[in-house]
């Protein structure tokens, strides 16, 4: 007798741009330094399908056509990788969080609207040289239309960064059907170090 089964599509893995880098070390300075992380970037917009949206969204992140890096406000971008048959169930109110997502989801639902979204929080390891995150375009994937292309991104501009520190920063991303492992990279969440250098 044979039988079938049935694979179900695993949840996407959770990864950042510039690709390959878990620590970004630089010097706003030194355009060396700087312009191969900017073509990283450069490089994924690229290649990614932009299915309806185009990297325009982003624009804020690169007025000085580095992504941020020359003026000490440099954009990392959080990525869902694509999994095909990946139909997300998000948390739609206060109540269907689990109890150690952290209170700013609250928030940012009555601020945003709860439904269709998995949520996006990121925080520095070391409170006290956190620098300053902003959303671009919001802290959120959007899944009321295809998560294709753009439609899996969201930058983070770093703002205040505290110089010659090394900054850890860790994202997860919260879905009912989405499992955050610490153990494991990728899974539900991502970390990333940013070192700003400067004059010691």
């Amino acid at each position: 007798m044979v039988q079938n089964y049935w694979i179900l599509p695993c949840a996407p893995g959770v990864s950042i741009v510039p690709t390959g880098m878990s620590t970004i070390d630089f010097h706003p300075h030194d355009e060396t330094e700087i312009d191969p992380i900017a073509e990283n970037i450069d490089r994924f917009f690229n290649k990614v399908e932009a299915s309806g949206r185009s990297k325009n969204v982003f624009d804020a992140c690169n007025r000085d056509k580095t992504w941020g890096y020359y003026e000490k406000e440099p954009c990392v971008f959080v990525k869902l990788n694509k999994v095909y048959g990946f139909e997300p169930e998000t948390y739609e109110s206060e109540s269907e969080l689990p109890n150690d997502s952290p209170s700013e989801i609250a928030d940012l639902m009555a601020q945003y609207g709860g439904f269709a979204k998995i949520w996006l929080t990121c925080d520095a390891t070391d409170e006290e040289n956190s620098p300053s995150i902003n959303y671009i375009p919001y802290p959120y994937f959007d899944t009321s239309t295809d998560m294709k292309g753009l439609n899996r991104v969201v930058a983070l501009q770093l703002s205040e960064i505290p110089t010659n520190e090394d900054i850890t920063i860790i994202c997860k991303v919260w879905a009912k059907n989405i499992r955050i492992d610490m153990e494991y990279r990728g899974t539900g969440h991502t970390r990333f170090t940013i070192k700003m250098r400067g004059k010691a």
